[in-house]
């Protein structure tokens, strides 16, 4: 429903600004990915995979940048 969506926006413009509510993952084949995840622990996004750990923390960056940019 149209109330289920914008739930979830708010969900991650509350959530997406808070470093604590990331959480880098391995993927089966070696590469990493993120999700974020609200208060309740609930994953409520997943990231593409990333080659590397650190390219997965730049995505974790960026989406922090342009969430609180949104705002």
């Amino acid at each position: 429903t149209k109330a289920s969506a914008n739930n979830g926006v708010a969900s991650v413009t509350t959530n997406g600004v808070i470093a604590a509510r990331f959480e880098l993952r391995a993927a089966a084949d070696g590469q990493t990915y993120f999700v974020l995840k609200a208060a309740n622990g609930a994953v409520i996004g997943r990231s593409e995979l990333y080659a590397t750990h650190a390219n997965a923390e730049r995505g974790v960056a960026t989406v922090m940048t342009l969430v609180g940019s949104s705002k």
